[in-house]
């Protein structure tokens, strides 16, 4: 059995708690349980103050025992395209299409990773082939 507390962020396996915003620092906003794994997407606490956040890989794997296997979803854009400005940019939505991990990004990008590793496949403003 797995459960999990939005309201105190805690995910509760077989034989432990994972106190997940003590751990992270970050708030649990989507999960997924896919073949015996339970995928997270994470952000910005909102009941509390983020002076101190940092964006970083907000996607979590865990195994049906509360094991880490990956974290990913940070993405490093060219933002505008062509202006030589780059940006870390956090997944703000998160779904499994044809067994891969996609993502997308609030400003209008999407990104397909590996569902096993974690490796970005590839990356694209939303809506292009």
């Amino acid at each position: 059995m797995i459960k999990i507390e939005f309201v105190t962020n805690n995910i509760y396996f077989e034989d432990k708690c994972l106190m997940f915003h003590n751990i992270f620092n970050k708030q649990i906003r989507d999960v997924i349980y896919l073949n015996e794994f339970i995928f997270i997407k994470a952000g910005r606490r909102i009941h509390l103050p983020n002076d101190n956040y940092k964006f970083e890989e907000n996607i979590f794997k865990f195994n049906n025992e509360g094991e880490l296997l990956y974290r990913t979803g940070m993405l490093r854009v060219e933002y505008p395209i062509g202006s030589g400005v780059f940006e870390d940019w956090e997944a703000s939505n998160m779904s499994i299409v044809d067994n891969q991990l996609y993502l997308g990004y609030s400003k209008g990008y999407e990104a397909w990773f590996d569902i096993e590793t974690g490796e970005l496949i590839k990356a694209q403003p939303e809506n292009r082939k």
